[in-house]
């Protein structure tokens, strides 16, 4: 076989991987949240699932970490709606409720970072402790997208993560068969003696005691206590205000959903070509070069007009081929680009919510942990007014806080 044999040989197989480069994708599996049968009342636990941290840090080092922080905040609280909506489907639990920040309110408190996010790969990690301060779990979950969704012709109407999200409330259902019916009942007691502490630390301290972190009762107000059925009656107007939050959490939501979606989708086409053509782009110059090296393994001491002409294709096909590969090299940037644009012009398509709470109007973006935090202060006001007693005075709460138990 002679040296142009030989050259050609090398070429042919090459040239044919540069027009076969192939994208693969797995389709994801998908899990089905697990259905509750039969729970009786007594065990079903109200559950408050904080909106999440948006694991952005300022000052990082990595500025395309904080390339989609407009996006992360919205997603921050898409995230634990859409959530709330899985594990309320499931049947397990009360009322579950997306509170700005932790509610004493609640049974179970469920809050959460994320991670990583595109169109591709969702990763969070959640933790979820009950009002006695007993952690369930705190895990990392990762999942990616069901590709599928993202397709016109998708038959299926659900999130691309729905999988993940399904997954999560299976490990709650899970952890939640191993309680007794006894510790239902003191995940309730003490969550309502947490709440009524928060209003009248002084009046309520007696009632809670803390052990090694746990939170049990150390006794038990009278149950017609008028102080306590003050404290109930209070804690239905906290169900209700979060109700009205909800509300707007959910009009969020909805409004969220389309230029969400496409984002999502655009985002995930993007990082697909992306992909597809930085390796396009090795192969590429590793061809040019593989091409290159070929015309030189055509020998001058047996070369013919034919080798020389061979030689001569070779080196010119090898500089195109290094070219083209530096070329969509710059592609690949462009698309780089294309994804933080997408981010940068995602926020400007939703839109803050308005609420209106007392008489008051604030927008609910950006001002929802305050507004939750001035509602408090009011319970707190209400409760004073309402009993007589004054220590939800800020000047003599502060001294009876150092006695209270702590979150």
């Amino acid at each position: 076989m002679n040296a142009s044999t030989r050259a050609l040989w090398v070429l042919l197989p090459l040239a044919a991987l540069a027009g076969c480069v192939i994208s693969e994708t797995r389709p994801e599996e998908y899990t089905p949240a697990v259905q509750a049968t039969d729970v009786p009342e007594s065990s079903l636990l109200d559950v408050g699932i904080q909106v999440f941290d948006t694991g952005l840090k300022e000052g990082e080092a990595d500025p395309k970490d904080n390339e989609y922080a407009n996006v992360r905040e919205a997603e921050a609280r898409y995230v634990p709606v859409q959530l709330k909506d899985t594990l309320q489907n499931t049947g397990h639990w009360g009322m579950v409720r997306v509170v700005p920040q932790r509610s004493e309110a609640m049974d179970v408190h469920v809050s959460g970072e994320i991670l990583e996010s595109s169109g591709e790969k969702l990763k969070v990690r959640v933790t979820v402790v009950d009002a006695t301060n007993r952690e369930w779990f705190s895990r990392k979950y990762e999942g990616r997208a069901d590709s599928a969704m993202y397709s016109d012709s998708k038959v299926l109407n659900r999130d691309p993560y729905q999988s993940l999200y399904n997954i999560i409330a299976n490990d709650l259902a899970e952890f939640r068969e191993q309680l007794a019916p006894e510790d239902f009942a003191e995940v309730r007691r003490v969550a309502e003696l947490r709440f009524a502490q928060s209003l009248a630390p002084q009046s309520f301290a007696s009632y809670l005691k803390d052990t090694g972190g746990r939170v049990t009762t150390a006794r038990l107000p009278a149950h017609d206590d008028p102080m306590l059925e003050r404290v109930r009656s209070i804690r239905e107007r906290e169900y209700m205000f979060v109700d009205t939050l909800n509300e707007h959490y959910s009009t969020f939501f909805r409004q969220m959903e389309d230029p969400y979606e496409n984002w999502r989708k655009f985002t995930y086409e993007e990082l697909v070509a992306r992909r597809e053509v930085e390796r396009t782009a090795m192969w590429q110059k590793l061809l040019g070069v593989a091409a290159i090296g070929a015309a030189f393994m055509i020998e001058d001491d047996y070369s013919t007009s034919v080798d020389n002409t061979a030689r001569t294709v070779a080196v010119i096909g090898g500089v195109e081929l290094l070219r083209a590969g530096f070329q969509t090299g710059k592609e690949a940037k462009i698309h780089a680009t294309a994804l933080a644009e997408l981010g940068e012009s995602f926020n400007s398509e939703i839109q803050p919510v308005v609420v209106e709470v007392q008489g008051e109007t604030r927008r609910l973006q950006g001002s929802a942990e305050t507004q939750y935090g001035e509602w408090r202060e009011l319970l707190k006001e209400i409760y004073s007014t309402e009993t007589g007693f004054l220590e939800a005075i800020p000047d003599v709460r502060a001294a009876a806080d150092e006695d209270s138990v702590q979150p």
